[in-house]
């Protein structure tokens, strides 16, 4: 007896098409000429890119399909890299891999970095892995500088949206999800050498060409910054903003709507050890135009600012302490005003209560969504506020209609930490206090804290 199918208006094949694997979509679109014509936005709608010459000849056909183009919306774009600094012989590739291994095996305590430090010891010996590397590394540079030279992004009618990840990814539903911010080799892996992994510079020198990010944000500003409405940077090179070029030219993001900026000091030959001089990086990020770049986002309706991670620093007062690569006042540009901003995240950043207040002050007009995660306050003499004091002042001063509070909340008093991923029900409830009112959750002083048993959570 023949398999009879009800009836369904295209419009439900639309929706049920949303759920459809991206690795089913192609055979999806061969059932029928219907299911073809109702998967093709699905499966071009965003579409995956990274320096290579395989990778620029498929978004070189979608480009030249009429049809095709006009779906594509979003441009996810891997940016990690198969670039080794200073490895152009097999020599050099043994031991650029060996002492790779002997640090991660020296450095590192937990089990899945030993893991990866034997399989670096792997791929040391491995011939065939070295002559991959020697067809795709002329491949990846090739293929830049033939993008950084054309407007390689045009043609693109719908594109507006542009998605820059590094670090370890996998294929997400649509486009490509962010696991961790170092790729590594696990031990359920084979000892294959990846794009990405050359990134951790743990015992050697870094190169432009891996930093992350760097050269792709370069080529975006260049060619497509005046048609973004959306970009996600994760992650950038904290050294873009004061090294040639030094900040993207009038003109670039003019039409930006939405920016979601995370920096990172991965580069960093001494990044994740104790000698990182995470007041070094202060110093560069505020001389280096960040402030100034920001500013000329007129049209921003939504940012969120992340500097990865805190670090280690020994205080005046010889007790340890954990620095953000940058603090508020060094970033935000003084007297600035965003006319439209309606959303700020603010992640892994220190700042003075009047810095911080300053800001959200300034668009109180236009702020309704708030969300801050790991800030530590620093004290100032004329303007000690605790955290309950700072967020009593938040309440008053915006008119919120949603707000998330996460990760650390620290002060430079040391009585004044509370762990909000710790305590969720504390996180929620002074979120709920900053849209609705009533009592401040946070107290003005706690007694049940031991400064040493909580600080170094601020270490992953």
């Amino acid at each position: 007896m023949p398999l009879s199918i009800p009836y369904l208006p295209p419009e439900v094949h639309h929706v049920i098409a949303q759920y459809i694997d991206r690795f089913d979509l192609p055979n999806y679109r061969l059932a029928n000429k219907a299911f073809a014509e109702i998967g093709t936005p699905e499966l071009f709608q965003n579409i995956t890119f990274h320096y290579s010459s395989a990778s620029l000849a498929r978004l070189t056909a979608i480009k030249q399909s009429e049809h095709l183009q006009k779906f594509v919306k979003v441009l996810t774009w891997d940016t990690n890299s198969w670039f080794l600094c200073g490895v152009k012989f097999f020599d050099e590739w043994q031991r650029y891999f060996n002492e790779k291994a002997r640090l991660f095996t020296k450095t590192y305590q937990p089990k899945c970095e030993h893991d990866h430090g034997i399989k670096l010891s792997k791929i040391a010996e491995d011939r065939q892995q070295w002559k991959n590397y020697v067809v795709n590394r002329p491949d990846e540079n090739e293929t830049w500088c033939y993008c950084i030279s054309h407007d390689f992004l045009a043609d693109f009618s719908n594109l507006s949206k542009v998605f820059m990840v590094n670090g370890a990814l996998v294929p997400d539903h649509r486009g490509l999800k962010k696991t961790g911010i170092r790729v590594l080799l696990s031990e359920d892996e084979p000892a294959i050498f990846a794009r990405g992994v050359c990134l951790d510079t743990v015992g050697s020198n870094g190169s432009f060409d891996q930093e992350p990010a760097r050269l792709a944000f370069r080529n975006m500003y260049e060619h497509f910054g005046p048609y973004l409405k959306k970009l996600r940077v994760n992650a950038l090179d904290w050294q873009s903003f004061f090294q040639y070029p030094r900040i993207p030219p009038m003109g670039a993001f003019d039409t930006l709507t939405s920016l979601h900026l995370q920096l990172t000091a991965r580069s960093d030959c001494e990044y994740m050890s104790e000698r990182f001089g995470v007041q070094y990086v202060r110093s560069q990020i505020r001389e280096g135009n960040v402030a100034e770049f920001l500013a000329r986002l007129l049209r921003l309706e939504s940012l969120r600012l992340d500097l990865e991670d805190h670090y280690a620093h020994d205080g005046s007062d010889g007790r340890r302490v954990y620095k953000a690569p940058s603090t508020v006042a060094d970033i935000f540009p003084l007297d600035h005003t965003w006319p439209n901003l309606r959303k700020l995240s603010l992640h892994h950043l220190d700042t003075t209560p009047h810095a911080l207040l300053k800001l959200l002050g300034t668009h109180s007009a236009t702020l309704k969504d708030m969300r801050l995660q790991h800030i530590s306050l620093e004290v100032e003499e004329s303007n000690n506020r605790s955290w309950h004091q700072v967020l009593q002042k938040i309440r008053e001063t915006l008119h919120l209609e949603r707000a998330s509070l996460s990760g650390l909340l620290i002060s430079e008093n040391k009585d004044d930490f509370w762990d909000l991923d710790d305590d969720e029900a504390l996180g929620l409830a002074t979120a709920k206090y900053l849209v609705e009112g009533g009592e401040c959750p946070v107290p003005a002083v706690r007694l049940d804290l031991k400064w040493n048993d909580c600080v170094d959570t601020f270490i992953r």
